[in-house]
């Protein structure tokens, strides 16, 4: 029998479910893949951090509609817990300059 892990279980109406087979992994899609790859500018992302970092509730509709006033477009959910993540691990200078969230030591194999 296999051994159970994190992602055999997956939250539905709430509640978190056992799925082995993938019956609701198919389904559940929280990102949706843009037509146009965004081209991002420093501006762009510098006034990103600003805006999640001076959110005390941070929703897609809320920082979307701060950042649309600013003049930008394109902004995904994705891009917001991409943010997210940079600011976790306090690599904002990363993000802000394009950088990947995390470097791959190359070292001896």
């Amino acid at each position: 029998m296999k051994q159970l892990s994190y992602t055999d279980f997956v939250r539905v109406d709430g509640k978190i479910v056992l799925d082995i087979h993938g019956k609701y992994k198919s389904t559940i899609n929280k990102f949706n893949k843009p037509v146009v790859k965004k081209n991002w500018y420093t501006r762009e992302r510098k006034d990103l951090v600003n805006i999640i970092l001076g959110m005390d509730t941070i929703t897609f509709e809320g920082v979307n509609e701060i950042f649309k006033a600013k003049g930008y477009s394109g902004l995904r959910p994705v891009h917001i817990e991409l943010v997210k993540r940079y600011i976790k691990l306090n690599r904002v200078d990363a993000w802000i300059s394009g950088e990947q969230l995390v470097v791959k030591n190359k070292g001896n194999k």
